[in-house]
């Protein structure tokens, strides 16, 4: 049972130049395509071969000069850029489906839509007389024109590449490398209206006067709004996706920049929305510029009508934006209560002034400095968790961070005064005169208000053992207090 008929205009021939494979290809049944086809195609391959040639075959009717004979008709993909492949992933192979003609005289590349079907596409032709080479290697079909411009599609088919492994050395002995060697022609534009040779690329057919959509359009629409050069190209699922990585990733980094504390968590959380903005609008423009090499026309109104989109997109944008600014900072994570020491007042005399503290004065997150009266100061530092945090990752940063400047671990353990819960990290330091110091660092956690509390004491290396049994001695008599933060 025959799966499809023909359309009466064409026929495929692929024996045309003559047998392949050295003898006469030959069909018990009537052929779907062409006789000794079941030796290529499957019967499912051949009824979905049959549906593709059903829609190629008006355009080719079109295209076809009268002596022009079709020998043979397969399927593939284009291979895509490195860009192009590496910013659309998977679909840029489904965006660059095509389906290629082999005629007597050239090779057509007709490109199919997302789908694989026939869509007002692009056309291209590639003239054997202006072709210098044709191979098949590893599932690949490499076509090389004049100044040794490539084009390479991979087969989607195994019965495609076995069929063309014996057509391709019929072709070769039409080439004439020697005399394309300098031309620059090939491959050929044709209108996707009328089919006459166009420019790559063109703003108009310059024959019927079909206007095509234009890249620079598509680009200010994809600055303008999220996803509107995409859909402008008429491709709304790319569209759809592209808004809604965009809207996503604006909430990411503007949740970062409401949210971000001090004036080096706000440089970077703006940073980072800045080159995220700029990332994200590069790769819609980039994909922009693929789709509109597929040559969709569309009309003067048409065009006026994205016009107006643009402008209205891009006062939504600018709105959008504008709201956020003076947002930033206004929910940052802010410390919610504060530590300090009763019953040593003898020993220990605290200060939250910071024209009284010795050390670190410039540090937004210093809470406030003990002096004991041998001379050691501890400096209590505070820093509120955000939502992401937790303490286990703060603790495990800051000892990498300490690793990462030369210190050697003395003491990391959890043995932190009862009631309070925390980590305690005593390390060696070595500083570039040669010098060494302890380290003595007890991280005190408040579950209540997600704050981390930090003491920190440097002293020499012959006063560690008293000075850290002096800082635990301190924290023993650690209570909670409402959070006072240091008059600056």
């Amino acid at each position: 049972m025959q799966v499809g008929t023909l359309p009466p205009a064409r026929k495929i021939e692929p024996e045309l130049l003559g047998p392949l494979g050295g003898e006469t290809l030959q069909q018990t049944t009537p052929p779907d395509l062409f006789p000794g086809e079941d030796r290529f195609l499957s019967k499912s391959q051949r009824s979905k071969r049959v549906e593709l040639w059903r829609s190629l075959s008006p355009l080719l009717g079109r295209l076809l000069a009268q002596d022009e004979h079709v020998l043979y008709v397969a399927q593939g993909v284009l291979r895509p850029g490195g860009l192009h492949a590496a910013t659309m992933g998977a679909l840029s192979y489904r965006y660059h489906q095509v389906a290629l003609v082999f005629t007597g005289a050239r090779l057509i590349e007709v490109l199919l839509d997302f789908r694989g079907h026939v869509s007002k596409p692009r056309i291209r032709s590639f003239p054997w007389s202006q072709v210098a080479g044709i191979k098949l290697s590893w599932g690949s079909l490499r076509v090389v024109c004049g100044r040794k411009k490539k084009t390479t599609w991979s087969l989607s088919t195994r019965g495609d590449k076995k069929l063309l492994k014996l057509l391709v050395p019929r072709l070769q002995e039409r080439l004439h490398p020697a005399a394309v060697a300098t031309s620059g022609e090939a491959p050929l534009w044709h209108c996707t209206e009328c089919l006459t040779g166009t420019p790559a690329r063109p703003r108009h057919c310059a024959t019927c006067g079909t206007l095509f959509r234009s890249f620079k359009m598509a680009s200010l629409l994809s600055l303008a709004f999220p996803g509107a050069g995409l859909l402008y190209c008429g491709h709304p699922f790319l569209a759809l996706s592209d808004f809604l990585g965009e809207v996503m990733l604006f909430g990411l980094f503007g949740s970062m920049l409401v949210s971000a504390s001090g004036s080096e968590a706000l440089y970077g959380a703006g940073a980072a929305l800045v080159i995220g903005f700029i990332a994200t609008k590069l790769e819609s423009i980039h994909i922009s510029h693929l789709l509109t090499s597929f040559q969709r026309s569309e009309t003067p109104a048409h065009r006026a009508g994205w016009k107006k989109f643009g402008v209205a997109g891009s006062l939504v944008s600018a709105l959008a934006i504008a709201a956020l600014v003076p947002l930033a900072g206004k929910f940052a994570a802010g410390v919610d209560r504060d530590l300090d020491f009763a019953g040593l007042e003898s020993t220990w005399n605290g200060t939250r002034n910071p024209s009284e503290w010795k050390f670190f004065d410039k540090e937004s997150s210093l809470r406030s400095q003990w002096t004991h009266e041998d001379g050691w100061v501890v400096s209590v530092f505070a820093y509120p968790l955000g939502q992401a945090d937790t303490p286990e990752k703060f603790w495990g940063e800051f000892s990498a961070g300490m690793e990462a400047q030369g210190a050697t671990d003395v003491v990391s353990d959890d043995q932190v005064p009862a009631p309070l819960k925390g980590y305690r990290h005593v390390s060696r330091m070595t500083a570039k005169d040669g010098s060494h110091t302890v380290s003595i660092n007890y991280f005190v956690y408040d579950p209540q208000g997600r704050d981390i509390h930090h003491l920190l004491l440097n002293v020499l290396p012959e006063d560690g053992r008293q000075a850290g049994a002096r800082v635990k001695e301190l924290l023993g008599h650690a209570r909670w207090t409402d959070a006072a933060p240091p008059p600056r």
